[in-house]
């Protein structure tokens, strides 16, 4: 994807404010969503309220044994994984692309390596430091002698966990489902597809394990590449590790840890800690766990599987590492360290004329509902590319799928409620998929598998999925006339969110359905839009809603990008959507370059082709123009693009073609599809996709 610029135009305030602030940058896209990652302690206790105080962005240096904060180091910016190993500490630093090397006697920095776009794994061994970049699918290899990359290694799509052993590298790549070994010698890479998306992987002598969405674990002979052993374990399934002769598995939606048993895979035992956890070290006799969502971490006594209470650490630890008795915590901004006030946003671009989930197919009009409203499952609400990751919202879990793939049963959460103060319904869900069906060509083709799909589109005032979704006083059922493998990502699109049965089946404009989420839409016209706290709202998952930091937002549109870098210099404004203009960034570049941050972005640039007209009816025509994209030439020409540059010509966007797909002849179209703008969906320059 394109590189989006991320501005920082005033220096933020000192680690030590706790303090409310009149303006917080509120994450507010579906798949770009800053994530403070927390962390909790059970036995820690450096503070007469019993927390941990480390400034944000740094790393501390724990005794394991008796909790006492030995030392912090400051890193200036937002830490993320980290590993011991020659002596140093490793700490990633996913939104600048590199890592810092610590000394493990004084926590000072050693020195600053530049690596791989969004670092999200970071392991020791073979003589190296190998760092997997999320963002643009490679491995980069550090030379420790000299502190350098010295060798970069394509890995799959989004690599994300790794490990070393056998003289391999192992990377989980979780847009792939696949576990990839990368042998060091010949540097031959072989994938074992996997039943869903891997995140950590552990090597132990013999084996290898990884953590596999939605609720398992599988076991890998690392000689046959095959899979050994699959165990269902806890929702979410995160990061994995082999201490105590057992693995440990954490499972960030369950807010628990399972124990295995190495040789059987037998379950010993399922300890709940704090919520989110998403990180495991062994350290001091215990096993060590941070927790994303609550600013907290834990401890488990491996002897008896039970953990103490979990003790706030003061910001919130990202990963974890140990070294002997000593436990290494990289802290972040805590959720909580800047609460109130409104945000200010300003976009070139005009207001969404609806604001009504069942026809809204824009991004910016997307990112709002993101944040006001609720769909059975949804992307998680964290940053980068573990932003991709499928999460259960108004669903209680992940779906229960048949074996033909024809039904797909969403549990609900209770007690969830709308803006109005009416509970969230079964028959909801289904009154909001039928109102996007009937009222959007889009939708409808998104959702053409449901049995009765395309009559309910064609009659809208007769429309009725009762058959084909079903609903009872705990879940929904949805039956397909064909597997659709896509369902669950498709349901996490604003079009599946659920609308009280009293909406009548038309177009609401800029007129809000009642909200579930933290935020509720108080005034919107075409020239900006104004949203308030939702007076209803209780967070019931940190990973599909978390609590928002501000509480209003106020959005203003048609304003150029050179006044609205202006007002953000002079503190006016907090946040422009658009990049600056070519001057303004190379300006703010030049005096601040600390300020800048890129940030790769995936989406999709795709061409649709009329498959009942010649020559595009013939599948061999459609396969030759597929093998005659350079695909490695399309993608260096996209990564040296002006970022700050403008697209509004469809033909133009069409170097930066990534894959052109066959379409079935029940979805012909005939229209040039652009990008969308960092995390929102495709957009539509002006020649609206007609079925």
């Amino acid at each position: 994807g394109d590189p989006v610029e991320q501005l920082r135009p005033f220096t933020p305030p000192p680690p030590e404010v706790r303090k409310p602030s009149r303006r917080w940058v509120l994450p507010v896209g579906i798949a770009v969503v800053l994530a403070l990652v927390a962390i909790s302690i059970p036995l820690l206790r450096s503070d007469d309220d019993g927390s941990v105080n480390v400034a944000t962005n740094s790393i501390a240096l724990m005794n394991a044994e008796d909790g006492s904060l030995e030392f912090s180091s400051e890193l200036g910016q937002r830490p993320g994984a980290s590993a011991i190993g020659y002596g140093s500490l490793w700490v990633a630093e996913p939104d600048r692309s590199r890592v810092v090397r610590f000394s493990l006697e004084d926590g000072s920095v050693v020195d600053t390596i530049g690596v791989g776009a969004s670092p999200a794994g970071v392991a020791v061994g073979e003589g190296s430091v190998w760092v997997a970049n999320a963002a643009d699918g490679t491995v980069s290899r550090i030379n420790v002698e000299i502190n350098e990359v010295s060798q970069e290694l394509p890995a799959g799509s989004v690599p994300s966990g790794i490990a070393i052993g056998d003289g391999a590298l192992w990377i989980a790549d979780s847009v792939g489902a696949q576990l990839l070994r990368l042998d060091l010698t010949s540097g031959e890479t072989k994938a074992v597809p996997l039943a869903g998306q891997p995140s950590g992987v552990v090597f132990t002598n013999d084996e290898v394990w990884v953590s596999v969405a939605p609720a398992g674990v599988a076991r890998l002979d690392p000689a046959e590449l095959s899979v050994t052993l699959t165990k269902t374990v806890g929702s979410g399934p995160t990061a994995i590790v082999a201490a105590f002769g057992s693995i440990w598995v954490a499972n960030h939606l369950d807010g628990t840890v399972t124990r295995l048993d190495p040789s059987t895979g037998r379950e010993e035992a399922t300890i709940p800690v704090g919520e989110g956890p998403n990180a495991l070290v062994a350290a001091g006799g215990s096993l060590w766990v941070a927790n994303a969502f609550d600013d907290s971490i834990s401890a488990i006594d491996p002897a008896t599987n039970t953990s103490d209470t979990p003790v706030q650490v003061v910001g919130a630890a990202e990963s974890l590492a140990a070294d002997g008795g000593g436990l290494w915590l990289a802290v972040g901004a805590s959720a909580t360290e800047h609460l109130g006030g409104t945000l200010t946003l300003s976009s070139q671009s005009e207001a969404p004329v609806s604001l009504d989930p069942a026809v809204l197919y824009a991004g910016l009009g997307w990112e709002i509902l993101s944040i006001t409203n609720d769909t059975l499952v949804t992307y998680t609400k964290v940053g980068g590319p573990d932003g991709a990751t499928l999460v259960p919202d108004l669903a209680s879990s992940l779906p229960q799928v048949s074996e033909d793939g024809l039904s797909y049963r969403f549990p609900l959460r209770d007690g969830i409620r709308y803006s109005t103060g009416d509970p969230v319904r079964p028959e909801d869900v289904r009154h909001g998929l039928e109102r996007a069906i009937a009222l959007s060509g889009d939708a409808e083709g998104l959702f053409d598998a449901i049995d009765g799909a395309k009559v309910c589109h064609q009659e809208p005032s007769t429309c009725d999925l009762s058959d084909s979704i079903v609903v009872d006083d705990e879940s929904v059922t949805i039956h397909l006339a064909r597997p659709d493998g896509d369902l669950p990502f498709k349901l996490a699109l604003p079009f599946a969110a659920a609308v009280p049965t009293t909406i009548p089946v038309e177009d609401q404009g800029l007129h809000p359905v009642p909200a579930t989420g933290p935020y509720m839409i108080a005034e919107a016209g075409s020239d900006g839009i104004e949203l308030v706290r939702n007076p209803e709202f209780r967070k019931w998952s940190g990973a599909a809603q978390p609590d928002g930091f501000v509480d209003a937002i106020s959005w203003r549109f048609l304003e150029g990008r050179a006044s609205a870098f202006d007002r953000l210099n002079a503190g006016d404004l907090d946040l422009m959507t658009d990049p600056p203009t070519p001057q303004d960034l190379a300006s703010l570049q030049a005096a601040h370059p600390d300020r800048v941050v890129l940030s790769s972005q995936p989406f999709t640039v795709f061409v649709g082709f009329d498959v009942l007209k010649p020559p595009f009816d013939d599948v061999r025509v459609r396969q030759a123009l597929n093998y005659a994209i350079d695909r490695e030439r399309i993608g260096a020409a996209r990564r040296t693009d002006d970022p700050a540059g403008d697209v509004s010509d469809p033909a133009t966007e069409l170097p930066g073609l990534l894959a052109v797909l066959p379409l079935h002849p029940g979805a012909a179209k005939r229209c040039v599809v652009g990008p969308g703008s960092g995390s929102s969906p495709p957009v539509d320059r002006g020649r609206r996709c007609r079925r």
